[in-house]
């Protein structure tokens, strides 16, 4: 039987879209059903985090999984700036059939730095990563609930200092629920699963159940960037340090091509005025 504690999990066990059980590291203090604590790997259960066999559930190798392919530093950095261009509203995102009908090209990534970015005719989506529908990896490492571990218990899973760092559940948070507004219709979990953004056997009624609750997730629980819906390329570029130099950011969207564009446009011109220029030369020279 399920621990009756609230783990703050975004959606129910019920309608959970991955039901893999997990077998918790020995050493760790686990919040989910005491057998999976134990040293024998329980029936039906994984000793790996959903949807990666090679990611073993001790909790500092689940928290470098999840920066890896969550979190987006160099988007914190810049969120001050952004107010410039975006109005607070998460729900700025089209959802994927609209994507298409104003001519977008999906184009999928795996680096979340990308995630809901769009330039010219095209949109980065990152797919939601299988872990994220199950509800027992969400009580573990993404509750609200965070269990107190020993110093021991903390040094056998690979971590320093007196207590267990923890992934910020406001990313996972932002995550999920841009999905929720990316896929609002059947149409657009038919071009998820084309884009291959959700796994393949995901139903209409299904993810309707899942992604309600989600859904009504607020601005104020997400990480401050997914408050602001897609993001256009350039507006990031013209955030980035090349503009403010005292910005700590790394110069992660490379303003490499916009100056490429602005020193192309300028040799253009410069060539059509040395064309003119010449012509008229040529011209007065007749006369």
């Amino acid at each position: 039987m399920a621990a009756s504690r609230d783990f703050d999990v975004p959606f129910s066990g019920a309608n959970a879209l991955n039901n893999q059980r997990l077998h918790c590291h020995p050493s760790a203090e686990c919040l989910l059903l005491p057998c999976l604590n134990s040293p024998e790997n329980p029936k039906g259960s994984i000793p790996h985090v959903p949807g990666e066999p090679d990611i073993d559930l001790k909790a500092n190798e689940v928290h470098k999984f999840l920066i890896r392919e969550l979190d987006n530093p160099i988007l914190d950095e810049l969120c001050p700036r952004l107010e410039r261009f975006y109005r607070n509203s998460g729900s700025n995102i089209d959802p994927l059939h609209r994507q298409i009908m104003i001519g977008r090209q999906v184009v999928l990534t795996e680096d979340p730095k990308f995630h809901l970015v769009w330039c010219h005719n095209k949109i980065y989506l990152k797919p939601i990563p299988i872990c994220l529908f199950n509800y027992y990896f969400w009580a573990q490492y993404l509750s609200s609930i965070k269990p107190s571990m020993s110093a021991t218990s903390n040094a056998e899973n690979g971590i320093d200092g007196p207590g267990a760092e923890y992934f910020d559940r406001g990313i996972a948070l932002g995550f999920l629920r841009s999905y929720a507004f990316l896929i609002q219709h059947h149409s657009d979990l038919i071009l998820a699963r084309k884009y291959h953004l959700v796994p393949d056997n995901i139903e209409w009624i299904k993810w309707s159940a899942f992604i309600s609750k989600i859904r009504r997730i607020e601005d104020a629980q997400v990480a401050k960037w997914y408050s602001y819906g897609q993001l256009c390329r350039w507006h990031l570029i013209l955030a980035s340090p090349i503009f403010w130099p005292q910005s700590r950011a790394t110069a992660y969207w490379s303003p490499d091509s916009w100056i490429q564009w602005v020193k192309g446009a300028w040799v253009f011109v410069f060539s059509v005025i040395s064309i003119v220029l010449s012509y008229m030369q040529v011209a007065l020279a007749y006369r």
